[in-house]
């Protein structure tokens, strides 16, 4: 599983492409008034879930969501979660992934893939995708541990910062 986390990381940056033509450099703004209300929104149901399958745990934005987060995750009834859900637990994993990682903040980006709301480090191109990085993985099938990627996304940016701008 560890073999295949780092593969599958969702941590981009907007050095290569094609051979032949490179993509725009992304556009990173402060997150708009829309993208705000949205994440407050997957913070709410997120917070709500795990209020009512885990009563006396809170969500506080901080390092130990991380295990509150994967109770939630094995919890049966997450079997049947629609994407939204997975969504905002995403949300609440970016929350304290920024915690985690000094440097990382929300921001609203526009690149090759469309628009969308990331975890940007310092003003460099390095983001994570956190509200569509555990989603992609429950599609596909696969497990997690969100304690160890948290670490390894940590251990990555602390790694890999002074190679991107």
């Amino acid at each position: 599983m560890r073999k295949f986390f780092y593969a599958a990381v969702l941590l981009m940056t907007a050095v290569a492409a094609a051979a032949e033509e490179k993509p725009k450099p992304p556009v990173f703004t402060p997150l708009s008034a829309e993208s705000k209300a949205e994440l407050d929104d997957f913070r709410r149901l997120v917070s709500g879930l795990v209020s009512r399958r885990s009563p006396g745990q809170m969500l506080s934005r901080a390092p130990r969501d991380f295990e509150v987060l994967q109770s939630l995750t094995e919890d049966p009834s997450m079997k049947q979660a629609d994407r939204n859900t997975w969504i905002a637990v995403g949300v609440a994993f970016g929350d304290a992934l920024i915690a985690l990682v000094p440097g990382l903040s929300w921001s609203d980006v526009q690149d090759e893939y469309g628009p969308g709301v990331v975890l940007r480090y310092k003003q460099t191109t390095m983001t994570i995708a956190a509200p569509v990085m555990l989603v992609k993985r429950v599609e596909r099938g696969e497990t997690f541990d969100l304690p160890f990627m948290a670490t390894q996304l940590k251990k990555y940016v602390q790694e890999n910062a002074e190679k991107v701008r």
